[in-house]
């Protein structure tokens, strides 16, 4: 969707006219309807256009696919794979620069800080907590904001939807800071 301000300065949105598909397979877009769009751009230009689409998301990248089941013990050992993962992202996006999609100053401290912790996966996994929460930025994941964490992820990860539907413990459709923290056995 493109959105624009008339003559009057009144707002007003289109939808995408047009979209290329993606090459590489990897760029594809399986939706929650189990659809495979063959890009992003034509996923979000079918939602746009067709009304009946309102509640289908993202849901990861990649030719939609039956996903293995996620065992148990899987499961299990998820959270510290996950821990691990966000502590290594913060430390590889420290040395980038800022406008390269490094981390801003403060988060540069945060990172160092998190080294000399006791528990040096506490920090980053906070971290990606406020990063994901930006759509309202309210202290809760909804299913929209899981999508940058989800979409890449899923294909590489096949715990990755069931092990963030298990962090939502109360059911509520929300991931709340603190139910994120039991999820990751954060201390």
């Amino acid at each position: 969707m493109t959105c624009f301000v008339d003559t009057d300065q009144k707002p007003y949105c289109s939808c995408v006219d047009e979209c290329f598909p993606e090459e590489d397979e990897e760029y594809y877009v399986c939706d929650t309807s189990n659809v495979t769009h063959h890009s992003e751009c034509e996923f979000y230009r079918i939602k746009c256009v067709d009304e009946t689409m309102g509640d289908v998301e993202l849901d990861y990248f990649g030719r939609c696919e039956e996903q293995k089941a996620c065992m148990e013990d899987e499961m299990e050992e998820y959270p510290f794979r996950m821990r691990d993962w966000f502590s290594k992202i913060m430390k590889q996006m420290a040395e980038w620069d800022e406008e390269d999609g490094g981390l801003t100053d403060p988060e540069k401290e945060i990172e160092k800080e998190a080294e000399k912790d006791r528990a040096p996966y506490m920090r980053p996994a906070y971290w990606k907590f406020q990063k994901l929460d930006i759509d309202p930025v309210d202290g809760y994941l909804n299913f929209r904001e899981l999508v940058e964490l989800r979409a890449p992820l899923q294909h590489l990860e096949h715990c990755t939807k069931p092990f963030l539907e298990r962090c939502d413990a109360d059911n509520d459709g929300l991931i709340h800071v603190e139910e994120w923290a039991d999820c990751l056995l954060l201390e």
